[in-house]
């Protein structure tokens, strides 16, 4: 249970440090290429300080109290659930039916792009999507041993 709290936590962070790089042109990354290069072919290019700072806060967040953590476990569900909102609104309005499949014609020679249809990559395809789907789910086990190991049920849970 602790090995996938911590995989998941070191996923998710560095996922996000890589988003943010991204959106600032990857700064980060071609600084920490050249200053600090790891040069082993199963690790990162580069030290991602960013996604440790990520780790170590929340690590520090957790460690304040289980009552505090608990209202920014609400604070991130309920900006979770407006991202969600938000994207299957702006989706209504420019949905578009011929999205669903993809001709095989459309795709490039060069590009292993499946083999078109509605399923193009296959159960392997789908199987992949649902490993990192899985991540969204992961921390509702913790809510059943959180009040499994409580003394005191009453002061905890409403």
């Amino acid at each position: 249970l602790v090995l996938e709290y911590i995989i998941g936590t070191a996923s998710v962070a560095r996922a996000f440090s890589s988003y943010l790089d991204t959106m600032t042109g990857n700064v980060m990354a071609d600084t920490l290429k050249e200053i600090m290069p790891i040069r082993v072919s199963f690790l990162s290019s580069y030290p991602d300080f960013l996604s440790l700072g990520i780790v170590l806060v929340l690590t520090a967040l957790l460690a304040w109290g289980v009552r505090e953590s608990a209202l920014m476990n609400n604070i991130f569900t309920a900006f979770n659930l407006l991202t969600v909102i938000t994207v299957i609104i702006a989706g209504l309005f420019k949905v578009n039916a011929s999205n669903w499949s993809i001709p095989k014609s459309a795709i490039p020679k060069d590009v292993r792009g499946g083999e078109g249809g509605f399923l193009p990559f296959g159960i392997s395809g789908v199987m992949a999507g649902a490993a990192k789907c899985f991540f969204g789910f992961v921390g509702f086990d913790c809510v059943a041993t959180t009040g499994e190991e409580a003394k005191i049920l009453k002061g905890i849970y409403p």
